[in-house]
């Protein structure tokens, strides 16, 4: 693991795996989101990150596994809470992209 800390061990996929939780890849994701609207700092993309993942580790410390859409849900409201309405939409998008593809 990366710069993420988490108890969370593991996530479960779309198509029903459950693979190690890995909090670096929401970073990802949320830099990703942010870069696709102009942003450049990773250093916030890992703050909300660090966000989701302390909230996703008192929401599951009962030892529950989260899904990928748990965790993206979140991810999207504290994007909006914390003043980031044009990464979040981006995020959005991208979500919606990509069930589209999934769906064919």
């Amino acid at each position: 693991m990366g710069s993420i800390n988490t108890s969370l061990k593991y996530i479960l996929k779309r198509d029903g795996r459950v693979v190690p939780f890995d909090g670096d890849k929401i970073s990802d994701a949320i830099y990703n989101a942010a870069k696709a609207v102009g942003g450049s700092d990773r250093q916030k993309s890992d703050d909300v990150a660090r966000t989701v993942v302390g909230i996703l580790d008192i929401i599951y410390k009962d030892g529950r596994v989260p899904t990928v859409e748990n965790v993206q849900d979140l991810v999207e409201k504290i994007l909006i809470e914390k003043g980031h309405a044009r990464v979040a939409k981006a995020f959005i998008l991208y979500r919606e992209q990509h069930r589209k593809i999934r769906e064919g």
